[in-house]
């Protein structure tokens, strides 16, 4: 038996296998990296997560923990729609569609455009809401407060919440076309909207690039539509100026749905508004803000401009001055501020813009075909702006020392002048390979 066996389980023993371990330690060398290692990156290991559906607020439009956004012009409908919406859920009612919202719900309504006690109480008393169920957040700033927000909507168990409008709520440092910072503006409100099982809905109204495809109509960066789940239009029919329509423009999470049809209604002049739900409509949001907008009908605005240039120039010969066509144009009743619409009315109607002259006025005349896409050439201003006279050339070409025909012509480069490039004071017979007599000239167009 050795000595260590015989000190078996004991202090003595534990500190003498301490001293071993520890002689033996120290004759390893340790190796220290150069560089630090990186720590690695938390990743999702898809076998431990637990596969569930899509669940809705409104199924088919507005699904719950994501963000939708909600596009028109003002004046369509938009905050009024959302309110209906609202209204039904706080008393476990029925969809726009028919379907059950499921539980009564409260909403948080972040607004500061309409007064609560004239406005948007009468409203959601009209619309049959529970007042209850109702709460105005009139302060927020975003990204900042985005916890505030979050445990505003626990402590409330909300789950509809209505940012209108969203950028009056966005931070000094959001830039609204900045598609970095507005993605990082708004990674924290989708990650507030899934931990609450919370739909969270932004109204933005609409850019001034009118004929652009639907998705790029909405206000500032492609940021804000790229990470929404959910982008809604509103429109007005084109066949009927009463009557509005509620299109999908982008929907990541399902198929779209049908496009429905409200108008804005009250039961008196001076009696709130309310939303009357009219049906499907086979419009599509490009029909309503995008690039078929002003084809899909005739009795669009821009067509009938279109159509009463045609008119108005056919009345004159085909062709007249571009100011007298505004004047003839806005005596008939035609809105000429706007310069997409003109230029696209001017597509439509095939008119193109020319000058008789340098300094003369611009003409507006008929083509021979008309095209439906392509905007005209140039655009003139009311009035039209008198360009400056040409600048008198600053190089004068030197006098030719000599006149007899026999001088030898000089091969050396000018430094300043490309080989087979004209100078401005050349006449028409270098440009047909031909040297005038006074004052010589080299072939490359240059003063002898």
């Amino acid at each position: 038996m050795s000595s260590l066996e015989r000190l078996g389980d004991s202090a003595a023993a534990r500190k003498v296998f301490a001293r071993v371990a520890e002689a033996a330690q120290s004759g390893v060398v340790a190796i220290k990296p150069v560089v630090p290692l990186a720590a690695v990156l938390p990743t999702i290991d898809l076998s431990e997560v637990r596969a569930r559906p899509i669940d809705w607020l409104w199924r088919g439009y507005i699904p719950l923990r994501k963000v939708t956004i909600l596009d028109g012009d003002p004046g369509l409908g938009k905050s009024t729609v959302l309110l209906d919406l609202a209204c039904r859920g706080s008393i476990g009612g029925l969809a726009p569609t028919g379907e059950p919202l499921g539980d009564a719900f409260t909403t948080i309504y972040v607004t500061a455009e309409d007064d609560a006690e004239d406005t948007i109480l009468p409203r959601v008393v009209r619309a049959g809401g529970d007042p209850s169920r109702f709460h105005l957040l009139r302060k927020l700033v975003l990204p900042d407060q985005i916890d505030r927000l979050e445990a505003t909507a626990n402590s409330l168990r909300a789950r509809l919440i209505v940012i209108d409008p969203l950028v009056a709520y966005l931070g000094d440092g959001v830039k609204t076309n900045d598609d970095h910072r507005v993605r990082r503006a708004m990674e924290p409100l989708a990650e507030m909207a899934a931990r609450l099982d919370a739909a969270v809905v932004a109204i933005r109204h609409l850019n001034k690039r009118a004929g652009e495809d639907a998705i790029y109509r909405g206000g500032g960066s492609i940021g804000f539509t790229g990470l929404a789940r959910s982008v809604l239009a509103v429109g007005r029919d084109p066949d009927d100026e009463g009557r509005i329509i509620l299109a999908p423009i982008k929907l990541n999470v399902a198929a779209r749905p049908p496009s429905l049809a409200y108008r804005i209604v009250a039961d008196g002049p001076y009696e709130p508004a309310h939303i009357a739900w009219d049906g499907q409509s086979e419009r599509t949001a490009e029909d309503l803000i995008g690039r078929t907008r002003d084809e899909v009908t005739g009795r669009s605005k821009t067509a009938e401009l279109a159509s009463a240039m045609r008119e108005l120039l056919g009345s004159h010969g085909a062709s007249m001055a571009a100011a007298d066509a505004y004047r003839a144009l806005e005596a008939q009743g035609f809105d000429t501020t706007s310069k997409d619409n003109l230029m696209r009315a001017r597509a439509q109607a095939g008119v193109k813009t020319t000058k008789k002259t340098f300094n003369g006025p611009w003409l507006w005349s008929l083509a021979s075909s008309a095209r439906t896409s392509e905007p005209s050439d140039s655009w003139e201003a009311i009035p039209p702006k008198v360009p400056k006279s040409p600048k008198s050339p600053t190089k004068v070409p030197k006098s030719p020392t000599s006149h007899t025909k026999d001088e030898q012509r000089s091969s050396a480069p000018d430094p300043f002048q490309e080989v087979g490039v004209a100078t401005f004071w050349e006449d028409n017979s270098l440009l047909n390979g031909t040297v005038s007599a006074s004052p010589k000239r080299s072939l490359e167009g240059r003063p002898r």
